[in-house]
């Protein structure tokens, strides 16, 4: 089965689209460059200029994200199944706090349940 369409603009827009305004590097912490011994990072403008690059890196930096049968790249966002996707979308928000990146809807998601439990 394959995600809806739905499901995929809300991935494009709310994830994605955010990621990409308000990033301009994403460091990989666990990672090492080897030209320089630091962090892995990717900069905007140097290795990414739109959300469709930053998608296919978070796809290629995704060790965990389906590769094609055919072996030759990652599996559309359109193609995977929705357990897949919100693997993905878990590990992209991950990343982006590891970066100081905080979603506006996991702000809202916290807001609703801090005032659920009546302390916001």
């Amino acid at each position: 089965m394959t995600i809806s369409t739905r499901f995929n603009r809300f991935y494009h827009s709310a994830v994605l689209t955010e990621f990409f305004r308000k990033c301009g590097t994403i460091k990989f912490k666990l990672w090492v460059d080897d030209e320089t011994g630091g962090v892995f990072e990717f900069v905007k403008g140097e290795h990414f200029n739109d959300v469709d690059d930053l998608k296919q890196i978070l796809k290629n930096m995704n060790l965990d994200y389906a590769v094609a049968e055919d072996g030759d790249g990652k599996v559309s966002t359109s193609d995977i199944n929705a357990k897949a996707l919100c693997d993905h979308i878990e590990w992209v928000i991950s990343l982006a706090a590891d970066n100081n990146i905080t979603f506006e809807f996991v702000e809202d998601e916290w807001r609703r349940l801090l005032a659920h439990a009546g302390i916001y």
